[in-house]
């Protein structure tokens, strides 16, 4: 029973310390704000250096695959399905519920008021200062939502992968595909690399304009090559050690064709939030054997 777990009792506690509403009217404009609260964090990010992963969609999944080929890697993924400590992992491993307690208790002893900011951006923090203390050499981070006035842009980083590009949050992102690429663009590392999945021709020209505008090198891989690509240039690029990468896949991911037995029946738990993903979904499926009766 939870009432009979100290441990369990403290994790739920610190969970409401950073746990609040998602309003769309706080979504910030600048990076300011955040990059103040590292500060104020002790810029934990110092310790590591960091690849961000943006998109509509399949980031999380790219995130996953891009960590486990980087023996050590720190991990910051969002949002969690079973529990909020899926956020932050080394390897397989979930941060510890102890561990957990610790830096929510160490932020919000750094922060005059911390409910002035919002979960993601407490969250990233948190990762961050995890990061720090297990020494990671690098840690994979996604974006949240958008990519350039996301929590995780104000992390520097020396390289930016995109993933496909689609109408998402359209309200909260300008309401187009050209600005919602422009949102997504916003986390390619001045002077940086980065590597785009091929997208739609409005999209591409944003992704190049800003790279130009930035001078970073931009680069073209498919989704399936992407995470390999990614190793391969932080490899060339002395960030990591070639000798160390694995071609290791990440274990099965809770909610990404994840089949389940119930009822004497085999069910397939997946979704997406953009239509286009949705019917790559559907078509998936049906070529795996589903009627279209079934969907």
């Amino acid at each position: 029973m939870a009432e009979s777990d100290p441990v369990l009792q403290r994790y739920l506690a610190a969970l409401d310390q950073i746990v609040r509403p998602v309003r769309a009217a706080d979504l910030p404009a600048t990076l300011e704000p955040m990059r103040d609260l590292l500060r104020r964090a002790g810029d934990p990010q110092a310790g590591f250096i960091s690849v961000a992963v943006a998109g509509s969609v399949g980031k999380g999944t790219t995130a996953h695959r891009l960590a486990a080929r980087l023996p050590g890697a720190g991990l910051f993924t969002s949002p969690h399905l079973h529990s909020f400590r899926e956020r932050f992992r080394t390897g397989d491993t979930l941060i510890s519920r102890e561990a957990f307690i610790e830096q929510v208790e160490r932020l919000c002893r750094r922060l005059s008021n911390p409910d002035a900011h919002s979960t993601f951006e407490l969250a990233t923090v948190l990762a961050c200062q995890w990061f720090a203390d297990r020494r990671v050499p690098l840690a994979v981070m996604e974006v949240g939502l958008g990519g350039r006035f996301d929590a995780v842009n104000a992390v520097p980083h020396v390289l930016a992968l995109i993933t496909p590009i689609e109408m998402e949050h359209a309200a909260m992102l300008g309401g187009t595909l050209e600005r919602i690429a422009w949102h997504k663009a916003g986390i390619i590392p001045a002077g940086g690399f980065v590597l785009t999945v091929p997208q739609a021709e409005p999209v591409m020209r944003i992704l190049q304009a800003e790279a130009a505008r930035v001078d970073a090198r931009l680069e073209v891989a498919s989704f399936e090559d992407l995470p390999a690509a990614a190793a391969d240039f932080l490899a060339q690029s002395g960030w990591v050690n070639a000798d160390e990468l694995t071609g290791r896949e990440p274990l099965p991911l809770p909610g990404r064709l994840e089949s389940i037995s119930l009822n004497e029946s085999l069910w397939m738990i997946d979704g997406s939030h953009t239509s286009l993903g949705a019917a790559r979904l559907r078509d998936w499926l049906v070529n795996a054997g589903a009627s279209r009766a079934d969907l």
